[in-house]
Order: C-alpha cells, then sequence, then structure tokens
C-alpha cells in the first residue's frame, strides 16, 4: 500500500504529506523495488520526496515552495526536512514542475 495509505513512518513527525506527487514516488520506488527483487538484484533504498507550490496571490502571483526530502538517521529514524522558499516574482517554475510530473505520469503529451 501506498500513497494517503501508509500510516506513520517516524516517530519524529508521523505521516508522510499527502499529496499526488509523493504517492505517485512512492509507487515509483515500490515497482523498482518488485522488479530488482523479480531479478534477482536488491536495489538501494529509496526515499520519496515532495514539492509543493501553494499560491498566496493570483494577481500578482505570488506562492510558497515547500520542499520536503527524507534521510535515515544514524539510528535508523526517518528524518524530515522541510524548506521553504517565498517567491514573489515567479517566473513559471511551478508550471515547469507540474509539465514534469504530467510527463513522468502520463507521457510526454500531458504537457500543459
Amino acid at each position: 500500500m501506498i500513497g494517503d495509505s501508509v500510516g506513520a513512518v517516524s516517530p519524529l513527525f508521523g505521516h508522510y504529506p499527502k499529496t499526488g506527487q509523493l504517492a505517485s514516488r512512492m509507487g515509483q520506488i515500490a515497482a523498482t523495488e518488485i522488479l530488482g527483487r523479480l531479478d534477482g538484484k536488491a536495489p538501494e533504498p529509496a526515499l520519496p520526496e515532495s514539492t509543493c507550490f501553494a499560491y498566496l496571490n493570483l494577481a500578482p502571483a505570488q506562492f510558497t515552495r515547500i520542499d520536503s526530502r527524507y534521510r535515515v538517521r544514524g539510528d535508523g529514524a526517518l528524518v524530515q526536512t522541510i524548506s521553504q522558499r517565498r517567491e514573489n516574482n515567479p517566473q513559471g517554475e511551478d508550471d515547469a514542475w507540474l509539465n514534469a510530473r504530467h510527463e513522468e505520469l502520463f507521457g510526454p503529451a500531458a504537457r500543459l
């Protein structure tokens, strides 16, 4: 089970963010693991990541980009690092990110 079905993953922060992009990445990680095991190989352990663009204002455009990254601490606990950056003069970063996710999920014809 992946995406929103995953329960708490760390005593340090609880659950992964409930985003479609994170669920998609978790599915890719699971598929890579399954295919690797079918080939008799153990893939490198992978962790998901998440990026979110939260609009603060549409005209003039302003948003906050929120990036969530994960790593396994020396004691085995999963650590979450969140960075936020406000963009008061966007130059299409959000559209480029969205196009990349659409292509990743649906192929090149899915661009905006």
